[in-house]
């Protein structure tokens, strides 16, 4: 049970000096992936981002206005080395201070990710002034990370202590005498990627080892209160093993000093998180088994085309603002479990009739980007400039969503005016830019008259034969959705999902006869009422977005 503050060192080399050892691929990506998840989801105690240098703007080979940020931690407490800053002689005098400073009741986590070597038994980072000569300048040990908290008992700092190592040759970390396994509560453990004779797979430029890729993702779908490395372990072997054609076997395990204890390096989730999960398993019962099947069918069919093109209009049709938001969240998750596209939106840019201006859907458009860009071609700039993105961000697509009636024809009419400018604007910005990798653009048209008004987006547009953007029409959610057969086949599912949570439930309790039914969110807000979890938590988990 974590006590104490949390120290972290991350050391992450893509450039060496010498060029004896040749560049990486994705270590400091890896690393900032490791950091983010660290910190939005676990109670580690980052400070906040204000005052730290972003390696996107002081490196010239990291800059980037649209990639997400790599923020260099530099305190005592939480401590990033990258690239040329991870010399031997910084590290070692960054974990000395470390020693200094750490109590007995605090936790210290050192990841590593860059180069490993193995000689005569002993293993080595390869650290960023390292050279390939007689006195292996700039090889550090493995030992040298841990070697001020080898006896615990004797000297009683740093009560848990975690190395992760995403290098070649990273089970030489447990070479050397094994010490005694101490009743204290205390730990000294590694989580290493590969085995003692074994390489390290870098990944793809952009697109993270698999091990650190694998890593990450156990600690984001982590719904445990407590985590510690033993929980996930055999996930993480699971998808490292096939990707790298059983090369790599991840390993944890103790390591080799005088005691090293009974504890475990716990990650203890934010306590906002784990009030928010129990909304969350309900609301993804709902996502993905409240019988949409009619509109994942309509979606599938253009799998092809989504998978294949950046720009879409995707025509839905609901008699509600918040189904439409909640049909959205539906058909993105469908492809998590369908398709290789696997898209994960995060919050779209929405623009409802009640809101739209008398400057009309440009003006709209304007307001919800908020960048202060009034012309049509600063705004489509903007969008594009946000499009543009690495491999590991192309699966987040962004998302424009416009609700409007089809019951008022002039609105309508102007609303086809504007797509068909704006996303022949999108793609004509696109083709200018040299950028390869661009994340898939949908505009939403979200019909929001009830009734079986619904009416095809191809026939209204006019269009040529070769158009350069998709439009895809899903059929209408209807508002009696729920009858007591998609309450079966939900109650069904979700109880192996949400186990004992689930309360006993008969289609006798909430339906008065056959032919009753519930409209969609009538029937989540009864079903979060009977399980007593706050509908604003579920509603937020559902992807609807309140004004």
């Amino acid at each position: 049970m974590p006590t104490g503050k949390y120290y972290v060192l991350m050391i992450a080399i893509d450039h060496y000096i010498s060029p004896d050892f040749a560049s990486l691929k994705n270590p400091i990506l890896d690393a900032q992936h490791f950091i983010e998840v660290l910190g939005e989801r676990y109670d580690i105690g980052f400070p906040d981002t204000t005052n730290l240098s972003n390696l996107r703007v002081t490196d010239p080979r990291y800059q980037s206005d649209t990639a997400q940020p790599i923020w260099v931690y530099d305190s005592t407490q939480f401590k990033c080395l990258y690239n040329e800053a991870a010399t031997k002689g910084n590290i070692r005098a960054h974990i000395a201070k470390v020693a200094a400073e750490i109590g007995p009741n605090d936790l210290f986590l050192v990841y590593y990710a860059g180069h490993g070597h193995t000689d005569n038994s002993i293993g080595y980072i390869i650290t960023s002034n390292a050279q390939l000569d007689l006195d292996q300048t700039g090889w550090l040990d493995y030992e040298q990370l841990y070697i001020p908290f080898t006896n615990y008992t004797k000297n009683p700092k740093c009560r848990d202590l975690l190395l992760i190592l995403d290098c070649c040759h990273a089970g030489a970390a447990t070479l050397g005498n094994q010490g005694v396994n101490d009743e204290g509560r205390f730990s000294r453990k590694v989580v290493m990627s590969c085995g003692n004779n074994r390489l390290a797979a870098d990944g793809k430029a952009g697109e993270g080892s698999p091990f650190a890729n694998a890593l990450v993702d156990a600690l984001r779908k982590n719904k445990g209160t407590l985590l510690d490395c033993t929980q996930i372990l055999p996930g993480i072997n699971a998808v490292v093993g096939p990707q790298t054609m059983g090369e790599q076997s991840v390993t944890y395990t103790a390591l080799p000093v005088e005691q090293n204890g009974q504890g475990d390096f716990v990650f203890k989730l934010k306590s906002d998180i784990v009030a928010a999960l129990p909304a969350q398993e309900l609301a993804g019962s709902f996502i993905r088994h409240l019988n949409f099947d009619d509109q994942k069918t309509s979606f599938k069919k253009h799998f092809k085309a989504i998978e294949k093109g950046d720009l879409h209009i995707l025509s839905t049709s609901a008699y509600d603002y918040d189904v439409q938001q909640l049909l959205r969240t539906v058909l993105f998750d469908f492809t998590q479990t369908y398709a290789s596209i696997n898209l994960n939106p995060g919050d779209p840019i929405l623009i409802w009739p009640n809101t739209l201006p008398d400057g009309g859907f440009w003006e709209a458009l304007q307001r919800s980007l908020n960048t202060g860009e009034s012309s049509k071609d600063l705004m489509v700039k903007h969008i594009v400039d946000r499009m543009q993105v690495t491999e590991a961000f192309v699966k987040k697509p962004f998302v424009v969503a416009i609700g409007f009636e089809s019951g008022m024809p002039e609105i309508a009419k102007e609303l086809l005016t504007f797509a068909a400018e704006f996303m022949e604007m999108l793609f004509k910005e696109k083709s200018k830019r040299e950028h390869k990798i661009f994340a898939k653009f949908f505009l939403m048209l979200s019909e929001l008259t009830p009734g079986e008004t619904h009416f095809s987006l191809k026939d209204a547009f006019v269009l040529p034969d070769q158009t350069s953007f998709g439009i895809t029409t899903i059929d209408q959610v209807q508002k009696d959705h729920v009858d007591k057969y998609v309450f079966e086949a939900w109650h069904t599912e979700a109880s192996k999902q949400l186990g004992p949570k689930m309360p006993t439930l008969t289609g006798t309790e909430l339906f008065e006869n056959d032919d009753h039914c519930y409209d969609v969110l009538s029937f989540i807000y009864t079903i979060a009422d009977k399980l007593q979890i706050a509908k604003e938590e579920v509603i937020h988990n559902l992807g609807i977005i309140k004004s």
